[in-house]
């Protein structure tokens, strides 16, 4: 949302009639419009209350509007100002909109935190709005500051790719999926930082937390049972998803490289990969293009030509899909039993890279069976989450990096949280990065 040039509000509140707009210039770079406010007739100081004020002067002030015609605008306002006979104090007068100090119109702000909210870098918005860069950047760190936001029932926990300056490589990311807002991001994700983090958090907020989920990370575990004594673990499905059809993987490259590079089998092998890791309902009756017979073949014809060339490639086929079958299909009720089966199923496979899952599997077994748990009509997973670092890595490009990480976390948190209301902030309190003089 878009606000209204100053002008316009003034127009609007002048209810009184005490704007006269004497002159509007305009040439072929900006605007400039000359304002007068006729004075009060009655007039109190702000000081001491008292009415026993005289007219002492006007004093002029240009101020920095939204555009205007397509071009940038400047408002000269003529105040009137008015000196206390009592306390001998001077001040002006003015409109609600107006601040007697400020050069830039409150619009004109509103504008650039809209602005803000896309993806755009701050010189962008600066080019854009015709300010400077330290201007855009001294009104972020004045409206834009997130405290932590306390946990719901569901959190997601990640990390990312963080900035060069940073203490470490990768930053800490927690999210809320049913209110779509990040709880908090934090510099690093070392298991030390992170638990004194969740230390200083009330324990009565923590028990509230029904499900957390995460990546296969023992850290993560460990950090659960300390911290979210009532929450119910769970893995993330992609990840576990993502062993087995690297193990299948494996097993095509290995047969694959006992081939030729210009035989039949290495070719099959090669180009259907994509074909071999896809769940076969969803590509049951759709046609693709061989390479090999120069023809549209239908996939189940693709399927039987990659998985007769070893019986290994057939077996691990076999499996892969037995998983993925599952995931689609299997209740929480029912998990514990077939994810046991499909572990005796691989401890009995000739693949060497199959076999090696099964200590990963049985170490992980209750986390991935709780990723069948429902909560409401769909199972959780890091889905939401995965999409936000994918944000987060466009709020970096665009920007061409940042050197403080107070401003970036506030930028990912103010983009994503799309329901925050402005607040002035006290700018003493910001950290920012010092500066290597030379």
């Amino acid at each position: 949302m878009y606000y209204k040039s100053l002008i316009e509000t003034l127009k609007d509140e002048d209810t009184d009639n005490r704007i006269i707009l004497n002159e509007q210039v305009t040439d072929a770079n900006n605007c400039y419009i000359d304002i007068t406010l006729v004075p009060k007739d009655i007039t109190i100081c702000p000081n001491c209350s008292s009415t026993n004020v005289i007219k002492y002067g006007k004093k002029d002030r240009v101020i920095k509007d939204d555009y205007l015609a397509n071009r940038p605008t400047f408002i000269t306002i003529h105040y009137n100002r008015f000196k206390c006979k009592d306390c001998l104090k001077l001040f002006n007068d003015t409109l609600p909109s107006l601040n007697p100090k400020q050069s830039i119109s409150m619009t004109l702000k509103l504008n650039i935190l809209e602005d803000l909210k896309l993806d755009c870098s701050f010189s962008n918005i600066a080019k854009k709005r015709n300010v400077s860069i330290q201007t855009v950047i001294d009104i972020f760190e004045s409206y834009v500051n997130f405290d932590r936001i306390p946990f719901g029932e569901v959190l997601c926990m990640d990390e990312f790719k963080n900035l060069k300056h940073s203490q470490g490589k990768y930053a800490f990311v927690m999210f809320d999926p049913n209110h779509h807002t990040i709880n908090d991001v934090l510099p690093d994700r070392i298991q030390a930082n992170i638990d004194e983090y969740l230390y200083k958090i009330n324990w009565h907020e923590k028990d509230k937390v029904k499900y957390v989920i995460t990546d296969m990370s023992e850290s993560y575990r460990t950090l659960i049972h300390h911290h979210f004594k009532n929450a119910t673990h769970i893995i993330d499905c992609f990840h576990y998803l993502r062993y087995v059809e690297d193990a299948l993987n494996n097993v095509r490259i290995r047969i694959q490289s006992s081939f030729k590079n210009n035989s039949k089998e290495y070719k099959i092998l090669k180009r259907n990969w994509r074909i071999l890791s896809t769940y076969y309902m969803d590509i049951e009756g759709d046609n693709f293009y061989n390479h090999i017979q120069m023809k549209n073949t239908s996939a189940e014809q693709i399927i039987i030509d990659a998985t007769t060339v070893h019986p290994d490639i057939e077996e691990a086929y076999s499996l892969t899909q037995e998983f993925l079958r599952g995931v689609r299909n299997v209740k929480y009720e029912n998990a514990e039993t077939w994810l046991n089966s499909w572990i005796e199923s691989i401890l009995k496979s000739n693949s060497k890279e199959f076999v090696d899952l099964a200590n990963m599997f049985k170490n992980w077994k209750m986390e991935i069976i709780n990723s069948f748990i429902r909560f409401g009509d769909k199972r959780l997973h890091n889905g939401y989450l995965e999409g936000i670092n994918n944000k987060i890595k466009v709020i970096k490009r665009i920007a061409y990096g940042y050197s403080n990480f107070s401003h970036f976390r506030n930028r990912i948190m103010y983009m994503i949280n799309s329901d925050y209301v402005f607040k002035m902030v006290d700018r003493s309190k910001i950290s920012r990065r010092k500066r290597n003089h030379k």
